[in-house]
């Protein structure tokens, strides 16, 4: 029997791995035995183990773990014991082979057709342009392909739009570790009838991207994907896209420092318009007790026949506070128990009269006879024509009353009205404010990543083209490698409510600087991060996603050398790249 070399062996790809891999009987008998093991230690009190097992898959070897977590209590120190498992909730990410995991499930490729004897232009909706030469393309077998063949054809430019692709965007070199800067991404596959199609080694496809970002700091980069790592294909070549002369320039930049000028003096207007409504705010809070309104007066009361009664014989002159109860009698109240016509016959040299005990309807009269002294709870009423000419002063000071009382509530009101047209005219002042501010933030300028053209395709308005060659169908990119912050170190610990969430990786967003770097589950033990920028979260776990925005990530709980940060779980709507450019607003 003759040995068979093969040689060339074509490189087996993610998809083809994934297929035929199935570790359901494997995992199966590494539970079970994991789990018996565990069992028969327990018994000696043993809490953590980790068990690994190693296994030869179609050339590729497979580490798995088997982590079994028990907390052992006690419900008796003495001679009973019996072990409860606790296990805390916990939300972890089941471990994945795949190297690129996308987040957003829909497909964002433009197809295109091409004669592939022809080849042919595609201009993509970017504006950047793709050339394609003729008879470019053969099948797996090597033959060269006729006819029509789909091009597909997608561009990451945003943190958003990398996000949902899981094109990872570390690149580790020399033990630092690092994260791309883009200036744009693109990924092109060709396809003929379902089957994915090669380019011929001769045969090379121009890539005219068009790009936000200016400068040759960037490298192009080609993802190998069975390596799975990045490798540096050296510069591109970069032209200015519009070919703008130098007074073009001159003039857009000037446009965009008066756009900037006018932001922030729209924004200190409308500040100030805030302070001067909350100081008129805060003024007629603290005035509201400030009406000035009469006492109102008190209704004279007619005489009861069921009660006892007296009236004072007094000389007004030695007794001016008692002038007030001239023309009236004074009713006992039945509270005065003590009180008898022996009263009536003694000559009192004092009188006092203060307040009683139901304020505006009784007194209080502290009688004083040499030694003795006595106090009577009196309601003053009026009889005969006492009471006719008492309800007649009533009357009048009543009216009186009245007429003050409404002429405050109506000065009152006008002010309240003076103060409501001031407010609502400043208020309506700060709407026009904030109109023409939103009309400046949507104006044109070099922040702007995408605008709108007359037939509503979307494109790069402002930066430069970066042009390429490629000789093979894939992930390129246009990068800038960046180091991970320095500034603060903390262990993360990743909270949704009360479920503890554990990642395969975690995006540290810096949305002052537009950056991403990527963490794995062990390197969150040192996470690091710039607090002087507007940091964010993002967390990819079991087909769900979730964020710690910007200002709960501000107000995490920091723990001795932890610091613990809140997720909140993104909306099934949100897990786009246009849903996630929307909520992280970048």
């Amino acid at each position: 029997m003759k040995t068979k070399f093969t040689v060339d062996r074509p490189k087996v790809n993610d998809d083809e791995i994934e297929k035929r891999k199935n570790f359901d009987d494997l995992v199966k008998k590494f539970k079970d035995q994991s789990l018996a093991d565990a069992k028969a230690k327990q018994r000696s009190g043993i809490n953590i183990k980790k068990l690994m097992y190693t296994s030869i898959i179609l050339g590729v070897t497979v580490v798995c773990y088997v982590t079994l977590k028990q907390v052992l209590t006690t419900n008796n120190h003495q001679k009973n014991t019996s072990n409860t498992s606790e296990t805390s909730t916990k939300l972890e990410e089941l471990k994945s082979t795949k190297f690129i995991q996308p987040i957003e499930k829909k497909s964002n490729y433009s197809s295109y057709k091409i004669n592939a004897q022809k080849g042919g232009e595609i201009k993509h909706h970017t504006q950047s342009v793709i050339k394609i030469p003729a008879k470019a393309f053969t099948n797996e077998q090597g033959i060269e392909i006729t006819g029509d063949v789909e091009i597909l054809y997608r561009e990451m430019h945003t943190i958003p739009e990398i996000l949902a692709s899981g094109i990872p965007m570390r690149y580790d070199s020399a033990g630092i570790k690092q994260s791309f800067e883009s200036a744009g991404m693109i990924e092109i596959k060709g396809m003929q009838n379902g089957k994915e199609i090669k380019l011929k080694r001769d045969k090379k496809i121009e890539i005219n991207m068009a790009s936000q970002k200016t400068g040759d700091r960037f490298n192009l980069y080609y993802l190998d994907t069975i390596a799975k790592q990045w490798q540096c294909l050296g510069k591109d070549k970069i032209v200015d896209e519009n070919q703008k002369s130098n007074q073009e320039k001159n003039n857009l930049q000037n446009e965009i420092s008066d756009n900037k000028k006018q932001k922030e003096l729209l924004n200190k207007q409308i500040n100030a318009i805030d302070l001067k409504i909350a100081e008129i705010q805060s003024k007629v809070n603290n005035n509201k007790t400030e009406i000035e309104i009469p006492k109102k007066p008190t209704a004279p009361i007619a005489a009861s026949k069921q009660r006892k009664q007296f009236e004072l014989d007094v000389d007004y002159k030695e007794f001016p506070e008692l002038k007030a109860f001239e023309g009236c009698v004074f009713e006992v109240g039945e509270e005065n128990k003590h009180y008898s016509n022996e009263f009536n016959q003694i000559k009192w040299n004092d009188i006092i009269i203060a307040q009683g005990t139901k304020p505006n309807q009784n007194y209080t009269l502290i009688l004083t006879a040499g030694y003795r002294k006595e106090k009577l709870i009196v309601y003053p009423v009026f009889t005969g024509k006492n009471l006719e000419h008492a309800q007649q002063s009533y009357q009048k000071k009543l009216d009186n009353y009245n007429t003050i009382v409404t002429r405050k509530m109506e000065e009152e009101q006008k002010r309240k009205d003076a103060i409501e047209r001031e407010i609502k005219k400043m208020e309506e002042e700060r709407i026009a404010l904030n109109k023409k501010l939103r009309a400046e933030e949507n104006a044109r300028s070099m922040s702007n990543l995408y605008a709108e053209m007359n037939d509503g395709k979307n494109y790069l308005s402002e930066g430069v083209r970066r042009i390429f060659e490629i000789n093979k169908f894939g992930i390129y990119n246009s990068d800038c490698a960046k180091p991970f912050p320095t500034h603060t170190t903390t262990e993360g610990v990743f909270m949704q409510q009360n479920i503890e969430l554990i990642p395969a990786s975690v995006f540290l967003i810096n949305h002052s600087d537009n950056m991403m770097w990527t963490y794995s589950t062990k390197e969150t033990e040192k996470l690091k991060y710039d607090p002087k920028k507007r940091n964010s979260l993002i967390a990819f776990i079991q087909n769900k996603l979730f964020w710690c925005d910007t200002l709960a990530f501000s107000q995490s709980t920091k723990k001795r050398e932890k610091t613990i940060f809140y997720f909140k779980e993104i909306k099934n709507e949100e897990v786009s790249a246009v849903g996630l450019k929307k909520l992280l607003n970048l």
